[in-house]
Parts: structure tokens; C-alpha cells; sequence
């Protein structure tokens, strides 16, 4: 099978340290959290496993006093989970499973 996905060098990475720069892939108004990874991304239409989440954005947690301004504690910012997820394509899953000879 072939995708969008080309091997890019990793930015100031020794040479060959490649990872794949997948240009198929969803992006999902869910909630991920850490420890969730992993996890399957279900389709609302259909009910069946469209892909597989792998990341998602953090938001900085701002004052609700209307100035923006970022929240803090003890110098820290705060973020919290954007609701944005990648999800990779469940295709690509089960290539992995058959390329490496995995039962089901």
C-alpha cells in the first residue's frame, strides 16, 4: 500500500535519524489525555474504529476576568487539553499488524 508519509529528517538530529512525516491523518474534537494514547478513535456515524489517537494540543488556562491574561502557579503556567487529538488512520495499524506478523 502506499500513503502520504515521506521519511524527514529530524531537525538537528545526527543524519538518518528520520521519523515519518505523515501527511494523512485526521485531526479529532475529543479529549485526550495523557495515558490515553493509544486509544481508539470511533467514527459517530457508524460506530466503527476510524484510527487511532496519538497526540493531542494543550491550551494555555487563562484568568476569566476578561484580560487574558495566563494563569499562573507559583510561576508556572497553567495548560490544559485543547480538545484537538491527531488521530493516525487505522489503516496504518493494521499494515503494522500483518508487517510484523502479529495475531489479532
Amino acid at each position: 500500500m502506499a500513503y502520504d508519509s515521506v521519511p524527514t529528517q529530524v531537525p538537528g538530529a545526527p543524519p538518518g535519524f528520520v521519523v515519518p512525516d505523515t501527511a494523512d491523518f485526521y485531526i479529532g474534537d475529543m479529549q485526550v489525555n495523557p495515558g490515553n494514547s493509544g486509544g481508539p478513535a470511533f467514527s459517530v456515524e457508524t460506530g466503527k474504529v476510524i484510527g487511532v489517537c496519538v497526540a493531542y494540543d494543550m491550551a494555555p488556562v487563562v484568568y476569566g476576568d476578561g484580560n487574558h491574561e495566563q494563569a499562573k502557579v507559583e510561576n508556572r503556567q497553567l495548560f490544559s487539553n485543547s480538545g484537538l487529538a491527531i488521530v493516525i488512520p487505522v489503516r496504518y495499524v493494521i499494515d503494522l499488524i500483518k508487517k510484523h506478523n502479529l495475531k489479532k
